[in-house]
């Protein structure tokens, strides 16, 4: 029985093909090999996607960990920025 006909999707990305399913959040079985690595390894983050993602957007994800803390970085900043005058008034 193949994987596409059990209509399992990675819970992270999307994926719905993968050489190995693994534990996440929800349970086993519930990420594709590239999240449930970064899940077991405390670096799964909403930035980072696998390339061959159907959800994978250039602008929003990257698949590289370097990458993926330059946005979060980047995101803080822009957050900092944000909220910096509407704490004065």
């Amino acid at each position: 029985m193949s994987v596409a006909k059990l209509g399992r999707k990675c819970q992270h990305c999307g994926v719905e093909k993968t050489p190995q399913w693994r534990a996440g959040p929800d349970g086993p079985k519930t990420l594709c090999n590239a999240c449930g690595v970064r899940y077991k390894s405390g670096r799964l983050v909403p930035e980072y996607r696998p390339a061959n993602s159907p959800t994978f957007s250039s602008k929003l994800h990257s698949n590289s960990h370097r990458k993926v803390v330059e946005m979060r970085r980047q995101k803080q900043m822009m957050g900092l920025l944000v909220a910096k005058p509407m704490d004065k008034g």
